[in-house]
């Protein structure tokens, strides 16, 4: 390394070297954490350079982000670590999910057999076991009878279960009352309905 005395007579000349690594004895700047620590040598002009400073903080090295692209508006980085939003259209065929481009799932199968209402027929005052299960479904809702219930499945929906935890158990149904199952998602949508029945009383004349 050339070393120049500034405002010198000798400046734009060589004043003295400094030598970055020796061997006699064993010498030189090591970097480890963005960090300078050792000595470099000079000549009879320059003497010794120490990087040992009490000063020195470390530097963290920048390290490229790996860019990332979605099919939806959402925030991700770039390769130079901004953020950025990019919509990547899906290609023909497929559609786009949680981020991602997929194969679009079957659509609800069958129609007509998610919603199981049991009995249908009851007396005044009773209750009712309510049970659904909706593949491909982002969400559910059942309402009816005065209840609104969510979940894909009846085991998952915030409802009184019953003894198996696998059914709903609706509130005391005093008059004719008709559920409704409605589900949103890839598989498309979903409405069901189920109606319970009042059985008459009886009088003997």
């Amino acid at each position: 390394m050339k070393a120049l005395a500034a405002n010198q007579a000798e400046a734009g000349g060589w004043d003295g070297f400094i030598s970055l690594s020796g061997t006699s004895p064993d010498y030189g700047p090591t970097l480890a954490s963005g960090i300078f620590t050792g000595y470099a040598w000079g000549d009879t002009n320059l003497g010794w350079i120490s990087f040992n400073s009490p000063y020195h903080e470390a530097v963290t090295p920048w390290v490229p982000c790996t860019p990332t692209y979605v099919c939806t508006d959402e925030t991700h980085y770039d390769d130079e670590c901004t953020i950025e939003i990019e919509n990547i259209p899906c290609s023909a065929g497929l559609v786009c999910s949680t981020g991602q481009c997929v194969i679009p799932p079957e659509p609800f199968t069958p129609p007509g057999d998610e919603l199981t209402v049991n009995p249908r027929l009851i007396r005044k005052g009773g209750t009712v076991s309510i049970s659904w299960d909706v593949t491909y479904a982002d969400s559910c809702t059942v309402t009816g009878g005065g209840i609104t219930w969510t979940g894909t499945s009846s085991a998952t929906a915030d409802c009184t279960h019953d003894a198996s935890g696998e059914a709903c158990v609706s509130p005391p149904i005093n008059a004719q009352t008709t559920f409704t199952l409605t589900c949103t998602g890839l598989g498309g949508d979903l409405t069901e309905t189920a109606t319970v029945y009042i059985s008459p009383l009886w009088k003997e004349l």
